[in-house]
């Protein structure tokens, strides 16, 4: 089964006349197994925003952000994607704000069939939105 790796994400914030916008960028390698990189493989990828917080998470804006097609291959194939967000979005806690993105993905069809979903979260990014 295929698996997210080395997943990161940075935001970075612009303002201009209309207000604030925070562009988020994420890597990450798509690593198959390899049955899944003999047929090339496709997922299905979609990139959610949360804020963290102690007890539970919180999904932030409307998601997927981002939806693009990644292949298994060897070596692993890296992305890169980038979206732009009002900062208020990411203004999710009092005082300073822990944010992460949740990358989901889905197959075409899997090996032996049925579909295979893949999940990863990246680490938190803090800063006062």
């Amino acid at each position: 089964m295929a698996t997210i790796s080395n997943l990161s994400m940075n935001i970075t914030r612009v303002t201009d006349t209309s207000g604030d916008t925070c562009t988020i960028t994420y890597s990450y390698k798509l690593k198959c197994s390899d049955e899944e990189n003999a047929i090339n493989m496709s997922y299905s990828m979609g990139c959610e925003i949360w804020g963290e917080d102690i007890k539970y998470h919180d999904k932030l804006g409307s998601p997927p952000y981002t939806q693009h097609s990644a292949v298994c291959s060897t070596p692993p194939n890296e992305y890169t994607q980038s979206f732009e967000v009002d900062c208020s979005v990411l203004d999710e806690d009092w005082g300073e704000d822990e944010i992460f993105i949740r990358l989901n993905g889905r197959s075409a069809a899997a090996v032996g069939g049925g579909t295979t979903e893949i999940v990863s979260n990246s680490p938190s990014v803090s800063s006062h939105f």
